[in-house]
């Protein structure tokens, strides 16, 4: 009953189509798109994939200034600030689980 949405590099285009699609978006763990840019993670994609827990991939202090500040808000909005975990703060991230249940390990 645990599931993962591995974005890549999406727009919001492709999200809308997504989110709007024939198929079943809902999804435990997001992989926020594109290192947390503006042009992803919109507030309609993110109410559809209704994600428990959130993973921004981004390295620390980033030329393109990802993570985007108001797509943080979205994201924390959606899932609180304790289950937002990014690679430029929380260095690894590990995502475990036995099917039911899912655990986080993170490196710092």
């Amino acid at each position: 009953s645990i599931s993962f949405l591995l974005t890549a590099d999406v727009e919001s285009e492709t999200e809308s189509y997504l989110s709007t699609g024939p198929s079943e978006i809902q999804s435990t763990v997001l992989k926020a798109a594109h290192h947390g840019s503006k042009s992803s993670s919109t507030a309609n994609f993110l109410a559809a994939v209704d994600p428990d827990a959130v993973l921004i991939s981004v390295g620390e202090g980033n030329s393109f200034g990802h993570p985007n500040v108001d797509v943080l808000g979205r994201l924390v909005s959606q899932t609180g600030v304790d289950r937002l975990y990014r690679t430029d703060q929380d260095g690894d991230v590990e995502f475990v689980t036995d099917g039911r249940e899912l655990w986080v390990n993170t490196e710092r």
